[in-house]
């Protein structure tokens, strides 16, 4: 399914609230769901987007909040500060049994030569 936003956003709580619309469209009861992703388009930079008229939502306190966020889960680690939506616990794991090196953005993994 594809939604539309009202405008262009990085604000996570504002992603998630469309993910779940688009979750309630399609939902059928008696199916097992177990995971979903979200594909992100028409990216644009944060600085060309047009605030609407009638927006309602005090854009430079959300971007305030998500700043902070970013910061806490940088300093104290990853998912330190999550959306309660999320949950509270991981039910799953990624595998990550067979993941290539990373030549070319970990200088750890660089290729090394022997002559």
């Amino acid at each position: 399914i594809t939604i539309q936003l009202e405008r262009a956003s990085n604000n996570t709580a504002e992603l998630i609230r469309y993910s779940l619309k688009a979750l309630n469209i399609i939902y059928k009861d008696g199916y097992k769901f177990m995971k979903c992703g979200v594909i992100v388009q028409d990216l644009v930079p944060e600085s060309s987007v047009q605030a609407s008229v009638f927006e309602k939502t005090d854009l430079a306190k959300s971007k305030k909040i998500m700043e902070t966020c970013d910061i806490v889960n940088k300093i104290m680690g990853k998912e330190t500060i999550r959306m309660a939506t999320q949950g509270f616990k991981k039910r799953y794991k990624m595998r990550a049994d067979y993941l290539s090196k990373k030549y070319t953005t970990d200088i750890t993994e660089i290729i090394k030569i022997k002559i």
